[in-house]
């Protein structure tokens, strides 16, 4: 009789413990990603991705150590082996889930011992049945944690050796570097064909794993890729500025990304694409997506059923209208007037601006109703297509900037190649990123945060159009500290404190503080390769002592764009 310490494999318990693994590490990758890869970046902003991939995979096997840790505390128990000329009697008194087992013999196939050397101190018994043909029966897994117990195990192995009879035949097969099988058999052939069937069996799940993978990975691109309208095979003909095209007597609309789509009942004689490029003094529209025959007024291949097309005008941007009712694309504005109904135009240019329109009663944001707006006095910024105000309000899209002096509003575009299109609206004492106040608390550069009164800030610089020369993030000031807006984050992290001395702002990226001018740098972070081209990661901030050319700070921002596993569940949500 001898017992050892083990833990059976239960399947069950073991498909728990893996999945609780996979979901704790998905909640740490989805709330850790996006710090670690921040702090990485502060410190090597090439290696900043691979480095925190490899942190966060180092994360994934220490949480299986700690599971392992777990698993062995819960199930560790004692196995009893009683070896006699006649069977193997396997017994776990201790144990609800393991049954006494009984092996003959004459019924033993194979009795395997996996050696698990150098960092795997683990042995693991295995048996196989004549009556099942050759399937596995029973396994067990033991730890050694020193050569005691080790000791004990090869007793184990001597004892059925001795006890086993002389038709079991004995061999060693080195797997690898780090296992040894060592096995008893009535036939060599029998531990040579399940040996076989267990590498073919570990192969069919690796393939059937990657084909899952790759078959999940297509079916991405094909969804991301798909075009479910049809193709013209370059044969259309375009309708002058509308994405109407007409081909073989047919009328089809172009949808971007998606490819055309049949308009019904509609026929290259009866139909007219609506545009503004008849009227004079007005920039023109070019992809207009209203027309209509005789019976139908169309946006794009949806019918404006309450529109009478001999009356129907458009107005731009996708609004449309008749002598009664009145559309944004395909959805009708109940509580417009029709006859008052106009798009606002941009004050200085006579062009549209997307997407404002007003009645003799209300303004419009696309279909939606702004309050709190005179429709006489409502006009267009004129720098940006977002915004809209009369003499006491402002709006950003279908939100009103509530704080704000319409008087003394600048609106400063952040849109460029690298930003999220993100918008400053400011009278001096209050600040709108798009439709949001400027956030009322700053933090450091790696950790602490404080609170900041927004009225008392100042904007040191703003973005410009294009990276070059150089690429900021809106920048701040109050009396004593230097503030940059990070996008990607979408907070304040302040870039220094120059208490208790006082920052006098000059003039557009500089400033002074005791008459030492200060000035900022900047200077894209990218990598390149002959595969992937050029990749931008983000842009270094630094802060200049223009006397000396000294700096001061800097700071590393990430693109708005880039990947973050908090925006792929957003963009599912949206």
């Amino acid at each position: 009789m001898i017992e050892l310490k083990t833990y059976p494999t239960h399947p069950i318990m073991v498909g728990l413990f893996i999945v609780f693994i996979l979901m704790i590490w998905l909640t740490a990758y989805y709330f850790i990603y996006d710090t670690s890869l921040y702090y990485f970046y502060q410190f090597t902003s090439y290696f900043a991705v691979l480095l925190n991939l490899i942190f966060l995979f180092a994360l994934f096997f220490l949480l299986i150590k700690l599971f392992d840790r777990i698993y062995k505390q819960l199930f560790s128990t004692e196995i009893s082996f009683q070896i006699t000329p006649e069977a193997i009697n396997m017994s776990c008194p201790a144990s609800k889930l393991f049954k006494p087992q009984q092996f003959k013999w004459d019924e033993i196939a194979s009795i395997r011992l996996l050696e698990y050397n150098q960092s795997y101190p683990y042995l693991q018994i295995e048996l196989l049945q004549k009556n099942t043909t050759y399937q596995l029966t029973f396994r067990t897994l033991f730890e050694f944690k020193n050569n005691q117990q080790k000791q004990q195990i090869d007793q184990l192995w001597s004892m059925i050796k001795k006890q086993s009879p002389k038709a079991l035949k004995f061999a060693v097969d080195t797997v690898g570097k780090d296992k040894q099988i060592y096995s008893l058999s009535s036939d060599v052939a029998v531990n040579q064909r399940y040996q076989d069937s267990q590498i073919k069996r570990q192969f069919k799940l690796i393939f059937a794993a990657l084909l899952a993978i790759i078959v999940v990975i297509c079916l991405i691109l094909y969804i991301s890729k798909r075009q479910d309208g049809i193709s013209l095979d370059n044969k259309e003909q375009p309708i002058d500025g509308t994405n109407f095209r007409s081909a073989q007597d047919q009328i089809y609309i172009w949808k971007q990304g998606r490819g055309h789509f049949l308009i019904p009942d509609a026929t290259t004689e009866n139909f007219i694409g609506l545009s503004l490029d008849h009227l004079p003094d007005r920039a023109p529209e070019l992809y207009s997506n209203v027309g209509k025959t005789s019976q139908h007024v169309y946006w794009q291949d949806h019918i404006l059923e309450k529109l009478n097309p001999q009356t129907t005008q458009y107005l731009g941007n996708d609004y449309s209208k008749d002598s009664r009712s009145v559309y944004y694309q395909d959805k009708q504005i109940s509580n417009a007037d029709a006859k008052t109904f106009s798009a606002i135009l941009h004050p200085k240019f006579n062009a549209l601006v997307y997407f404002y329109a007003k009645d003799q009663k209300q303004v419009y944001y696309q279909n939606i109703a702004l309050n709190n707006l005179n429709p006489a006095q409502a006009q267009a910024f004129l720098n940006s297509r977002d915004y809209v105000h009369d003499q006491k309000n402002v709006f950003y899209q279908q939100y009103q900037l509530k704080n704000l002096n319409a008087q003394n509003t600048q609106i400063y575009v952040g849109a460029n190649r690298f930003s999220d299109g993100l918008n400053l609206a400011s009278d001096g004492h209050y600040f709108y990123l798009n439709q949001n106040p400027l956030p009322e608390v700053a933090y450091g550069k790696y950790f602490g945060s404080h609170a900041i009164d927004p009225t008392q800030l100042k904007i040191v610089a703003t973005q410009s159009s294009e990276p070059y020369p150089g690429f900021y993030h809106f920048i701040f000031a109050d009396r004593h500290r230097i503030y940059i807006y990070d996008e990607f984050y979408q907070r304040l992290v302040q870039l220094y404190d120059f208490s208790p001395n006082v920052i006098e702002v000059t003039q557009d990226h500089q400033f002074q503080v005791n008459a030492v001018p200060y000035t900022f740098q900047s200077k894209l972070i990218r990598t390149s390769s002959q595969r992937s081209g050029t990749q931008t990661h983000g842009f270094v901030i630094k802060l200049i002592n223009e006397n000396d050319q000294s700096e001061i700070a800097d700071y590393f921002a990430r693109i708005a764009t880039s990947f973050s596993p908090k925006r792929i569940f957003t963009s599912t949500q949206n």
